[in-house]
């Protein structure tokens, strides 16, 4: 038989759960987008004329679908993504490639020095909860610049192609250490997010057989680090709770030069309107922001502790 003080528990746990539920249609909540270039919507140039707060390209379809779960009231959407950012510059441990002037193209960041990412999309993650408005979901795409940090440099262009396989080994043991760190701490600091990671595709597919092309060279780096990438972040998402992997790969195989501007004459690896489409669909597969499943447990869990207790006086 179930103790009256428990059934009082049980009927709190269903009176919170169904306020929740109706003011749901009003629930206000931010969407903290974080990452490269891809995150913050670049498409065929990065000018001056191309100063935007980042609330485009698959960050703008994803903040449309979490309102509908929200009654159409859409998220607060933060894009704190930094074009040319990789791991490091997302730490602060290294400047961004394209520094000073990466920053300015985001309007999110101060012009006056500007913060690291990391410690902007903290300071924001505990702002907005205490403004009220909870980060209830977070995408992340972040690691291709790692790479091709590595493949720019004069040290690997000039090294053994046993020296160049060492320096790509390790380069692969940093950003896994590192990206893991990443992600951890995002699901320490916004326990209740749903936490989207995504991969990369390979836009230069179509040319590893054009020795001549200029994108030849890259197109041969990639092959045999983008997929290992991939596997690393989707490695990463497996081991935290509430992270999702969304693997773009397969989504642009044969379709490269359809989906980016990679053909342009300047190798313009970014996608095109197309592009962003397909990873906004593929985003459609994440699951519904669990905030609610988060509360739900943490009362349960809460209740069973109350009732272990009682068993432990009353044996």
């Amino acid at each position: 038989m179930t103790h009256p003080r428990n059934v009082r528990a049980l009927v709190v746990i269903g009176a919170m759960i169904a306020s929740s539920t109706t003011a749901s249609a009003g629930f206000q909540s931010t969407y903290l987008a974080l990452g490269d270039s891809l995150a913050f919507g670049t498409g065929r140039d990065q000018s001056p004329a191309d100063v935007n707060n980042g609330d485009r390209g698959y960050v703008k379809g994803f903040a449309n679908m979490l309102s509908t779960l929200h009654g159409g009231n859409r998220p607060t959407v933060i894009n704190l993504a930094i074009p040319g950012e990789d791991t490091a510059s997302y730490l602060g441990t290294l400047p961004n490639d394209q520094s000073p002037f990466a920053y300015t193209l985001n309007t999110n960041y101060p012009l006056a020095s500007p913060p690291s990412q990391r410690a902007f999309a903290l300071d924001k993650i505990a702002s907005q909860a205490a403004a009220g408005f909870p980060v209830e979901a977070i995408t992340l795409h972040l690691g291709s610049n790692d790479l091709f940090r590595l493949a720019r440099s004069a040290a690997f262009q000039t090294a053994s192609s046993t020296d160049q396989q060492a320096m790509i080994g390790a380069m692969f043991n940093q950003f896994a250490t590192s990206y893991a760190s990443i992600v951890g701490e995002l699901r320490v600091a916004a326990p209740a997010a749903q936490i989207t990671l995504l991969g990369y595709y390979d836009p230069f597919a179509p040319y590893r057989s054009l020795t001549t092309d200029p994108r030849f060279l890259f197109a041969q780096f990639a092959q045999g680090t983008i997929p290992i990438l991939n596997s690393l972040i989707a490695q990463v998402a497996a081991g935290v709770p509430g992270a999702t992997f969304i693997d773009l790969y397969p989504l642009f195989v044969g379709r490269e030069k359809a989906l980016t501007y990679v053909d342009d004459p300047d190798g313009n690896v970014h996608p095109n309107a197309q592009g962003y489409a397909v990873i906004t669909g593929a985003l459609a597969t994440v699951p519904e922001p669990s905030s609610m499943l988060t509360m739900i447990v943490g009362l349960g869990s809460a209740l069973g502790v109350a009732i272990a207790r009682r068993r432990s006086r009353t044996a």
